[in-house]
Order: structure tokens, then sequence, then C-alpha cells
């Protein structure tokens, strides 16, 4: 399913479970529909580039005037015969970065939804319609055609590029609360080498240190008459140790709270995932990027030739190991027993 940002939706490019395609296929789906089938029911790089072709028919881009068009990074999609193709129509392909498609896919995020309430509602109808009888591949397309104009409304394509920033475009769509969830798989950036390590105690929470206020009393062993000690020479004492007293409780208290108010991370840190455990096997990690540009296409290539020429060497023949082969000779094997000594046990 492709739409514009304009609010129109093309005609749908249907995958069918089956060994060959045929024309039938299509009967009751929507009109001007087309479609391919496979084993898999799913989309290869074989079917994406009829897939372009089946684009390029309506949209009629050109190198003057070019087309963005906007898609995840599945294998299918990176075949270097229908990059090259996209490029000589000015067709821009950009892909999106991984695991972002429920965020920045258009479809993702307005039509799907509704779409699948809308076929759920219509195959709820076919079976009470046609009690008793099971539904096949071929009333599929009657239920889609009947869904789509539900759900591929001007208003729900228009708001599905707009809440993702495609277009109009906006960079701050998206606000800073919405990527705290990646923070529990955040990894620090590489320090170069040349830097010195970090010092653990560093991490550590540090409180501003508070030194009680010191008093200097003269002692002397010599006796004091109390009528020398005067009571107002003892006020002022008092006065002076309350007012050191308040000064300092107060301008600890807004200390602590200046600190703790910065440092809360520090004393219960976020939840962390484990490091995961680096492996070579699965796919390549892909990124955002315009796979039409030449640099991404002369990599592609590369990556697609080397696994190529890997699954062929995988797919050679083994030698045979002589230890385990058993000899031709029966003499030479002990396993099997020579003539002459079954002529002596008889």
């Amino acid at each position: 399913m492709a739409v514009s940002a304009e609010g129109r939706s093309l005609p749908q490019f249907f995958i069918f479970l089956r060994k060959r395609f045929k024309d039938y296929f299509l009967r009751d789906g929507p009109p001007g529909s087309a479609g391919a089938a496979n084993s898999s029911g799913w989309m290869n790089a074989e079917h994406f580039n009829q897939f372009l072709n089946f684009f390029q028919q309506h949209v009629r881009a050109s190198v003057d005037a070019p087309v963005l068009l906007v898609l995840d990074n599945h294998e299918s999609h990176l075949s270097i015969t229908g990059l090259d193709f996209c490029k000589e129509n000015g067709i821009i392909v950009l892909s999106l970065p991984p695991h972002c498609s429920y965020k920045l896919q258009p479809l993702d995020r307005t039509v799907y939804g509704p779409l699948k309430k809308a076929i759920n509602s219509q195959c709820d109808s076919w079976m009470t319609a046609n009690p008793g009888k099971t539904m096949t591949i071929y009333d599929i397309l009657g239920i889609i055609r009947k869904s789509l104009p539900r759900a591929a409304t001007y208003e729900n394509i228009v708001s599905g590029f707009e809440c993702t920033g495609i277009s109009p475009f906006n960079k701050d769509i998206f606000q800073d609360v919405e990527f705290l969830p990646s923070s529990v798989t955040d990894r620090d950036n590489p320090v170069p080498s040349s830097s010195s390590a970090v010092n653990k105690n560093d991490e550590t929470l540090h409180l501003p240190s508070t030194s009680a206020a010191s008093v200097t009393l003269e002692i002397t062993n010599e006796p004091i008459a109390s009528s020398s000690f005067r009571h107002k020479d003892q006020e002022n004492i008092a006065a002076i140790m309350n007012t050191e007293r308040r000064n300092r409780s107060t301008s600890t208290e807004t200390t602590y709270s200046k600190e703790l108010s910065l440092t809360l991370e520090t004393i219960q840190p976020f939840p962390k995932a484990a490091p995961k455990q680096q492996t070579r096997k699965g796919r390549k990690r892909r990124k955002s990027a315009i796979l039409t540009n030449s640099p991404e296409m002369t990599e592609l290539a590369r990556e697609q030739v080397e696994a190529k020429q890997k699954k062929e060497r995988t797919a050679l023949p083994k030698k045979k190991n002589s230890k385990n082969t058993a000899p031709e000779n029966p003499a030479e094997n002990p396993t099997v027993p020579k003539k002459e000594d079954v002529l002596k046990k008889m």
C-alpha cells in the first residue's frame, strides 16, 4: 500500500501465498490493483522490482520531477536492480531507522489501525451472510475493497504525514519525554584510548562538607570572680552563637536541596538493561539512508556480492573422509573374516 502527502492512495499491490499468480486472484479486488505470488506470501526482491514498475506507472516520476519514496530497511527493498531503476526514473528512496516504524511510518500511525478494524468488521458481516461457509483467498480482496474507503481517507493519510514530521517537515515533532524509554538500553559513547580512565569515585555523590563553628575560649588557672563575668557579655556570646547556628543551618539546607535536586539519578539510577553479547550471527544493522545515492548503492552491491560468494562456498560438496571409509578389499578389513579362517573353523 502506498499513499502520498497530498492525501491520495495509490492502487494496491498484493502478494498472494501461491506458487503461481493468476489474474482471477484480483477479480473482486480494488480497481487498478495488481499482484504477484510466491511460496512465502511476503515481499521479495523480485516482486519489489515489479512493485516499482507499478509505482512508476502511477506517479510518473522523472529526473526533473523526482518523487520521494519512504520505506523501511527490509531486505527486499535493497535490491540493486530496483535501486538502479529508481535512480534512472527519479525515484529517491529514503529508508527509515530500524525499529522506528511505529513513530515514523505514516501508514502505521494513522491508516493501518482503522483498516484492521474495518476488515474485522467486514469479516464478521461476511460470516453472518455466509453461515457454515469457509472463507478463502478469493474472498479476501472483496472484503479489502469494502474496507479501504473507511480507512484510507484524506484526513487519515494527511494526519499520518503530519504526526511523523515528514510533511510538512518538522524535526522537533517528538518531545524529549518520548525518548525516555530508550534510556534503559543507552550506552555511553566510546572513550578514546588516549584519555585517562575515569575514576569510579567521581561517580559517587559528593555532599558539601560543613564544619562546625569554632568558639575559642581562653582558660586560665587563676580563679575568676563571679562578679567579673558580667551578664551582658554572656548575652552577647549567646546571641552570636545562635546567629551563627541559624546561618549555618539555612545555608546547609539550601545547599543540600540544590545538590539533591540535581543528583537524584545518582542516588537512585534508572534501570539499565544488561549489555548484549556481541555475536556475528544475524543480519547487519541498518540505518536511515538515501539508498539511491551512489556510495550507498556501492556498499550494498559489495555486501550482496560477498553474501553470494559465501553462500556458494557453503554449498560446495564436502570431501569424504578416508578414515571413515571402509577399504574396498575385504582382506584388509578386520571386521570381515577371511575365507581361510572360516574353513579352519569348519
